[in-house]
């Protein structure tokens, strides 16, 4: 604080222009002079998908300068997982989205961010990071007996057959194998041509009694396991 006489009495008019001025200047600085900082915002269209779907995970960003004077953010974004590239966008008003190709990704949890790569006006900067899920798809074995009821010592005349469905709408059929099994022993094994097939008992496999049949599916990297509804088998005595 500065003290000037002007004809015997103070320069009070100085005295205010001192206290006023750090504000103007701390009002500037609010405004960055040069290149400034942003802050870039990702958001998903759903943070579960199946595998075959990703395409259905849309990653939507906006990029916001911290200042007024810098204008509308300008550039490229990354959206990554890690140092992975999953898709790019090109900014238009600051804001842009992008996609997952088909099978971009395996089963499995993915945390996703998006990186602003700056202009001549803004800093770059990056997202807070995303929760991605993607999941194997569903299935459903389904078991059919060709009869009931056999014989013992005949048993090789029942066949099982097995069909196993995918969630719909699917990326690809069910493939793999099928246990059919009595509890935990197993009968038969079946590997699935186009999501189907049958296999057969061996001669006294089964003593005479009665049998609560399933098929256990085993899935695949697209599809998940299941277990049929049971069907049941009566053995007689020849």
């Amino acid at each position: 604080m500065v003290y000037l006489p002007i004809g015997g009495a103070l320069a009070v008019g100085l005295l205010v222009s001192a206290f006023v001025e750090p504000q103007a200047q701390l009002a500037a600085s609010q405004n960055c002079y040069g290149v400034c900082g942003s802050t870039t915002t990702l958001s998903l269209s759903r943070s579960t998908v199946t595998v075959g779907h990703e395409a259905l995970a849309e990653f939507r960003v906006t990029v916001k300068a911290d200042s007024s004077r810098s204008g509308v953010p300008t550039g490229s974004v990354e959206v990554k997982h890690g140092t992975r590239n999953l898709c790019h966008i090109n900014l238009s008003h600051g804001e842009g989205h992008c996609s997952l190709g088909e099978r971009e990704l395996g089963a499995g949890s993915y945390e996703v961010d998006a990186h602003y790569s700056g202009d001549a006006n803004l800093d770059p900067s990056i997202s807070g990071s995303r929760h991605l899920e993607v999941v194997r798809d569903s299935s459903k074995a389904e078991l059919s007996l060709s009869r009931s009821t056999v014989t013992d010592g005949r048993e090789s005349e029942e066949e099982f057959h097995v069909t196993v469905k995918a969630g719909a709408p699917s990326p690809g059929e069910p493939t793999g194998s099928v246990e059919v099994k009595d509890g935990s022993r197993d009968l038969c094994r079946i590997n699935l041509s186009r999501a189907e097939g049958h296999c057969r008992l061996n001669e006294r496999e089964l003593k005479p009694g009665s049998y609560e049949i399933e098929a256990h599916y085993s899935g695949n990297a697209d599809v998940d396991s299941s277990t049929s509804e049971r069907k049941h088998l009566e053995v007689r005595r020849g």
